[in-house]
């Protein structure tokens, strides 16, 4: 996350709470995203919810185009199966 927080200031985007801890962020983000039961806490990581996959992947990519050279694994995690396990 922190790389790219880098790479959005790189390239000139405009980042809120910038000089916010990345941990804050995630738990801010997490949260909102739980209460709307698109995501849960799996051990260290988290999980998309099947009902929160379509939502997930319209946030994502609606700012894929602003994060340079992460813009292709952002498009690229929308053809992961479903049921993908990826160890954090």
């Amino acid at each position: 996350m922190s790389e790219v927080g880098e790479s959005l200031a790189h390239h000139g985007r405009q980042v809120l709470n910038a000089g916010e801890e990345i941990g804050e962020t995630l738990d801010r983000a997490y949260e909102l995203l739980r209460l709307r039961r698109v995501v849960s806490r799996e051990g260290a990581g988290y999980a998309v919810l099947p009902r929160g996959r379509e939502l997930i992947s319209y946030y994502a990519n609606s700012i894929a185009h602003l994060l340079g050279e992460f813009e292709s694994a952002v498009r690229a995690r929308d053809a992961l199966p479903v049921h993908a396990v990826i160890d954090l």
